[in-house]
């Protein structure tokens, strides 16, 4: 998690991006990640997390993610999609991989 925002007893998660942002709303594997953030925080906190926010920085930009059923859902995918892994090495999506922080751990 990059960042929390916290408002009395809610907490919103933050995703920081340095790169290009879309022209509108937030790129899928951003809303993940954002997704992956919400559930660490549900557990560390104990509170739903309705509401997270990818920050652009270089447009200087909160753009706001429902952590909604689909996304839930979406999360829960890439977990179990993990799981089945014969080798416990994370799957891979080779033309991202090189700008990952964690391309050297799961290769």
């Amino acid at each position: 998690v990059d960042r929390i925002i916290r408002a009395k007893n809610e907490f919103y998660p933050v995703e920081l991006k340095t790169g290009k942002p879309p022209l509108e709303g937030v790129y899928p594997s951003h809303r993940v990640q954002l997704g992956f953030s919400a559930l660490l925080v549900e557990r560390k906190f104990e509170v739903p997390v309705v509401l997270g926010f990818v920050e652009y920085s270089q447009i200087n930009e909160l753009r706001p993610v429902l952590m909604d059923e689909s996304l839930r859902e979406d999360v829960h995918g890439v977990i179990e999609g993990i799981r089945k892994v014969q080798d416990g090495s994370v799957p891979q999506r080779k033309e991202r991989c090189g700008r990952c922080e964690y391309h050297e751990v799961c290769r």
